[in-house]
């Protein structure tokens, strides 16, 4: 979206400049009116292009809404926080049975800082889901802390299945 004339044209310039490459989406916006969207890189590191409708974590601020609504699912008793990702999740590798949500929530599960997930445009979540489930475990799970956003995308799509909606829209509904 290209509204914002010689400003929005500006800003994708600085963006998009050699040497300092942008990876994410921008958005600008002048009295509620959106004037310039536009993404940029890959949102899988990989093949799927960035757009400006794609979902990104903003400095960590989405894994306070997951948790937030992991918890108001379990306070409607969807899940307790103590079941097992395997319950949210269904089947998983025999390494990750004993990794529970409360574990994701709080970063202990074991799980490593980075997993590539390529190649999930038509079903980016079961990708992603399958690519962590696959990862190696840093730690044993529960022994220690590990900040890890793979743990913030498994308890993303534990909200989805347990809710039935996407993670947005679920947020919306959860929190408001």
């Amino acid at each position: 979206i290209f509204e914002g004339g010689e400003l929005a044209r500006e800003l994708d310039a600085v963006l998009m400049a050699p040497g300092t490459p942008f990876w994410g989406s921008a958005l600008f916006a002048q009295k509620g009116k959106v004037l310039f969207a536009k993404g940029y890189g890959l949102q899988d590191h990989q093949r799927v292009a960035m757009g400006p409708h794609s979902i990104v974590d903003i400095g960590g601020l989405a894994r306070i809404f997951t948790v937030a609504v992991a918890l108001q699912l379990q306070a409607q008793a969807k899940w307790t926080l103590d079941d097992g990702v395997g319950r949210a999740l269904g089947a998983v590798p025999k390494d990750k049975t004993t990794v529970t949500l409360r574990q994701l929530a709080r970063h202990t599960s074991g799980l490593p800082a980075e997993v590539a997930f390529a190649g999930g445009a038509a079903d980016a979540r079961r990708t992603a889901v399958d690519a962590i489930l696959a990862a190696t475990l840093v730690d044993v799970p529960g022994r220690a802390m590990h900040a890890s956003p793979r743990n913030d995308n498994l308890l993303a799509a534990a909200i989805e299945l347990a809710s039935g909606d996407n993670f947005e829209v679920a947020v919306q509904k959860q929190i408001g």
